[in-house]
């Protein structure tokens, strides 16, 4: 009887406690699943260049909702030698800039080389400024998609699109145009504009052979040579010399009405440059071209020593770069950013330009400065009757006739003799020639010869 009442006892306890400890124990699991994990710490990129793909790991997952460190960038496919910077936040640039970038590759065409030049080109034509940055072409930075690697092989490893992706993950600026030329194209193209005039401020012995002080006249591959040229620490030269030369080409294109060729060049060059202009687009920007090419509305920006610093690389099996400062590189930028801010004040030089490009041989798209070439060939048939003439000639002419006489002399013997004696006559001949034009003349001679 006591066992019955202990177990009744029991079992009811156990009704009672067990639903709360259920209870219990679903909301401690349900807390303890959704507690945030730490995060495993990443493990230092080695500084290997090798073609091992990054694992699926590398990638965080979306639903965590954590990105990685290049955002919204294609990830890399290659493990970087150096670590990733953070994107660099887009530029605020003036209501209605451009922005292109010109290229100049280390190859001859057809062949894809690296880009040993990289020019950016800011423009606004509300403000009639531009701004050239000459960027250098070993600096070591992120290629989205790919990995941590030098700028000037962007283009060769993914065209265009890495390229302007690059240059908008590292400087905020991402370009929507752009212009490619080859080593014997840039050379053949300053032959074509009949060379370039520098002047240098001292002596260059070390430079394509050596150049004396002063100005100097350089045809396509001594142009070629001059912009080229450089040593291992000495990139910002380098660079100025880039901008240099972009300069007095512009100004040569400028000025004297060369604007006009722009249809001829363009259609020389357009199999072999590689751009995504259409001559269309290049002709809408010949007016502003015109404004920029008065002195000191076009700024010209590089990269000083001190806004990079060498690294060396060949630990990676590279050789030495050159990596931006990040506390130096918004002062490069924004510099030529605020340069485009001020309108440039009026220039008589303009209207010298304007003058010059719509007086040149060539016809002009006026008022728009959009030049083209008309040629028309007229036909004119002229029919001029006339009537002919019929104008008689008369002609005197003397005739000579030999004409032989017989004589019959008698003789003594009785025999008759006959002798031939020839007898020459002068008888004057009159000649009527009719003459009719533009008809053959017809003449008629008629001899009369009277002969005793």
């Amino acid at each position: 009887m006591d066992m019955a009442k202990v177990n009744l006892r029991r079992q009811s306890l156990f009704r009672r406690v067990f639903p709360l400890s259920l209870i219990l124990w679903l909301v401690l699991s349900a807390c303890w699943f959704s507690a945030p994990q730490t995060p495993t710490p990443e493990q230092p990129a080695t500084a290997s260049l090798s073609a091992t793909p990054l694992p699926p790991s590398a990638t965080p997952s979306a639903t965590l909702g954590i990105l990685p460190v290049w955002g919204a960038y294609p990830p890399p496919s290659l493990p970087p030698a150096r670590p990733i910077p953070t994107p660099y936040s887009p530029l605020p640039l003036p209501q209605g800039t451009k922005v292109y970038v010109l290229l100049g590759v280390d190859r001859d065409y057809p062949h894809v080389g690296r880009t040993d030049a990289i020019l950016i080109l800011l423009f606004n034509s509300q403000n009639r400024r531009a701004s050239l940055l000459s960027v250098p072409p070993n600096l070591f930075v992120y290629l989205p998609g790919f990995t941590m690697q030098r700028l000037n092989i962007a283009y060769a490893q993914g065209g265009f699109e890495m390229l302007s992706l690059a240059l908008a993950y590292n400087f905020g600026l991402r370009p929507e145009k752009y212009l490619l030329a080859h080593k014997d194209d840039f050379a053949q193209f300053i032959d074509d504009l009949g060379g370039l005039t520098i002047t240098l401020e001292q002596d260059e012995p070390d430079l394509c052979e050596g150049l004396k002080a002063g100005r100097q006249h350089l045809d396509g591959e001594m142009a070629l040579c001059y912009v080229r040229s450089r040593t291992l620490t000495d990139e910002h030269s380098r660079s100025l010399r880039h901008l240099q030369v972009a300069r007095l080409i512009f100004e040569r294109m400028a000025q004297g009405g060369n604007l006009v060729r722009l249809p001829d060049l363009f259609d020389i060059y357009r199999k072999r440059v590689e751009t995504n202009l259409s001559l269309a687009e290049l002709l809408d920007l010949v007016p502003l071209a015109l404004e920029l090419a008065a002195p000191g509305r076009v700024g010209l920006f590089t990269f000083d020593a001190q806004d990079v610093e060498p690294w060396d690389l060949s630990e990676a099996g590279g050789l030495p770069v050159l990596l931006p400062r990040p506390e130096r590189l918004p002062q490069v930028l924004e510099a030529a950013v605020t340069f485009l801010n001020t309108p440039a004040p009026p220039s008589v030089l303009v209207t010298t330009y304007v003058v010059q490009a719509t007086t040149s041989p060539t016809p002009s798209r006026t008022p728009t400065a959009t030049l083209t070439q008309t040629r028309t060939a007229t036909r004119v048939r002229t029919s001029t009757p006339t009537r002919p003439t019929r104008t008689p000639t008369r002609t005197r002419t003397p005739t000579r006739t030999r004409t032989p006489t017989r004589t019959l002399t008698p003789s003594v013997t009785q025999t008759p003799t006959v002798t031939l004696t020839p007898t020459e006559t002068e008888t004057p001949t009159e000649t009527l020639t009719p003459t009719e034009s533009p008809t053959p003349t017809e003449t008629e001679t008629p001899t009369v010869t009277e002969t005793p």
